[in-house]
């Protein structure tokens, strides 16, 4: 096979033709780092390198080189996920060169594909190709024809020994023809475009200040939007985007300004926020200090300008403030402090009784990833019987109470213990069983309905989370229709409103990876076909704004039909447009920034 170098159009510049480039003879590094090639992931983390070679390769400058770093036997696997769209009802070839030091290791690599089952889970087939004798750049391939059904469609190339094998100069064949780019969905038609293009209206941003014109039709874009709602979800397809801090800031001022928002709501954990808020209604502390807590993706200056904002507001409006509050609950150390001072100072001899227990959450709270689904179970069933407890006695201490605040105070003892067990279940259950969600969801009920009676909410989090997910069918909605907002959606109804922030192209702030949390600026890959982030930005360039947005009404039938939608969140992602949803049953519109860049951390 003859050398092919992919320029990935997200590093030299943007993507014309929208489509999801191929890497298989591994000469483009990942967007993170040089070692890794993009679009290949692991499949898990053990002892095994997998890095990019120059000093062994059979085409171009490169192969990829799999390692047991300990001389023991390990097992590992590569992965590269494929848009399914072109593939279907195809028949493909996969091919390519392996080198191996030892006999003794086992080589192979496989197509598969994913089918969506009725319970929404979904079920992998793939057919391989095994290298048994040992080979010095032997070549192999392997053929499979994929279902008209596949949801998706992988590469994957597989190594298990304990020494090193090198993978070379792979293509992708359908039928005769090789193929370097593939497309992610059917571009939208012009009269779909057209549609968009006069739906579409300005919106004016600035990460400072807007003109008082600009700024009044701003207002009355959000008034028309939002109505009567007393919760309104902001979320964004990237976390770590500078101008959707921007966008957010002017979107609170206005609600707060115009539509009487006096809540503002952040995803990230509970109690962490509460040092923010301490400080937006005293001034005690300094803002800086006050975030602390948060998650990376919060502490940037960015931030830190919404919370001066608040904190100003608030000491104009000194009667009227608006409270700056958290609902996640990923965290323990916090509810169990504040739950162990509360009991007592309330019950002592119940305090007494479960302060074992709840030292040892403490502890447990640090252990959560390498504990036994024993373990889990016992803390997650010793949390449920904290919260019973407490709600047993809840009554009797509110009867007790003699002001607003001693009533407010029994309030938060039971919500303390309502995060320990959030943290215990979602430990138990599993982070991909998204209960998370269910939990957030939760936290913001008690924030409307106990803590902020009769107050409006507006939430901050990403897309994921504020999305509706109010499509029959649960695999176009995001989360499976599990997302906090489909709780919400089904909870509140119309007085829920939810808004996606998106880009086409530009950067975004974030993490290598999942286990090296070193910040670095990641390109984001273009927007691809049939995916808003790619035809508004057309609708941008035409009219020669920066911003828009674009109502989601559920009557067009074309644009209710799933799409791709972009999910970049706290880590660096080589692709990102993976998701199939129905936009308009997860949002009620989209503000969109054509080009955006990367948050700045304090």
């Amino acid at each position: 096979m003859k050398y092919r170098t992919l320029y990935l159009l997200l590093i030299v510049g943007f993507c014309l033709n929208a489509q999801q480039p191929l890497n298989l003879s591994f000469e483009t590094p990942a967007v993170e780092s040089f070692v890794r090639p993009w679009g290949w992931e692991p499949v898990k983390w053990n002892d095994v390198s997998i890095a990019r070679d120059s000093s062994v390769s059979v085409a171009g400058k490169f192969s990829l080189k799999i390692q047991s770093k300990n001389g023991a036997k390990n097992d590992q696997a590569v992965r590269y996920n494929l848009e399914a769209y072109e593939l279907r009802g195809k028949t493909i070839t996969f091919a390519g060169k392996t080198k191996r030091h030892s006999e003794k290791d086992s080589t192979s690599f496989a197509i598969g594909y994913s089918l969506l089952k009725e319970d929404g889970s979904y079920e992998e087939f793939s057919k391989g190709c095994v290298i048994s004798e040992s080979m010095d750049w032997g070549e192999r391939s392997v053929e499979l024809t994929i279902p008209r059904d596949a949801q998706g469609v992988f590469l994957q190339l597989n190594y298990s020994g304990t020494d090193a094998t090198w993978f070379d100069d792979f293509q992708l064949m359908i039928g005769r023809n090789e193929v370097i780019l593939l497309q992610a969905a059917e571009p939208f038609s012009r009269k779909e475009l057209k549609w968009q293009e006069l739906h579409a209206v300005e919106f004016y941003l600035s990460d400072h200040t807007v003109s008082g014109r600009q700024n009044e039709e701003n207002k009355s874009l959000l008034r028309r939007e939002v109505g009567e709602s007393s919760i309104v979800g902001l979320g964004e397809a990237t976390h770590g985007t500078a101008e959707f801090f921007f966008l957010k800031k002017q979107l609170v001022q206005n609600l707060v300004s115009t539509l009487g928002y006096r809540v503002f709501a952040l995803e990230d954990n509970q109690l962490a926020v509460e040092e923010i808020n301490n400080f937006v209604l005293t001034g005690n502390g300094g803002a800086v200090k006050s975030m602390a807590g948060l998650f990376d993706v919060w502490y940037r200056t960015e931030m830190l300008d919404l919370v001066n904002w608040v904190r100003s507001y608030n000491q104009q409006h000194p009667a009227d403030p608006v409270y700056f509050v958290g609902f996640d609950m990923q965290e323990v150390n916090r509810p169990v402090d504040k739950l162990s001072t509360y009991l007592q100072n309330t019950d002592s001899l119940l305090y007494a009784s479960y302060a074992d227990q709840l030292a040892g959450i403490k502890r447990y709270g640090a252990e959560t990833y390498s504990a036994t689904d024993s373990v889990k179970l016992f803390w997650f069933n010793v949390s449920k019987q904290i919260v019973s407890e407490l709600a047993e006695r809840e009554s009797v201490w509110l009867s007790k109470a003699t002001t607003g605040e001693d009533s407010m105070n029994v309030r938060w003892g039971t919500q303390y213990a309502q995060l320990i067990q959030q943290f215990c279940e979602n430990s138990y259950k599993g982070y991909w069983a998204i209960y998370r969600d269910e939990a957030m969801a939760a936290n913001i009920s008690w924030l409307k309905e106990v803590r902020f009676p009769g107050k409006k909410i507006v939430v901050w989090a990403h897309d994921v989370h504020v999305s509706r997910g109010d499509h029959p069918n649960p695999i176009y909605n995001l989360n499976v229709s599990l997302s906090m907002g489909s709780f919400l959606s089904r909870k509140y109804g119309s007085d829920y409103k939810s808004y996606s922030l998106s880009t086409c192209q530009g950067s975004y702030s974030a993490l290598k990876s999942y286990t090296d949390f070193e910040k670095m600026d990641c390109p984001l890959f273009p927007g691809v076909d049939r995916s808003l982030d790619l035809s508004l930005h057309k609708v941008a360039q035409k009219k020669k704004c920066a911003a828009l947005f674009l109502p989601l009404p559920r009557n067009q039938e074309w644009l209710a039909l799933p799409q791709p939608k972009r999910f970049a969140n706290h880590v660096s992602i080589d692709y990102g447009y993976w998701e199939r949803v129905s936009m308009p049953y997860q949002f009620d519109g989209v503000f969109f920034i054509d080009i955006t860049h990367p948050s700045t951390p304090l």
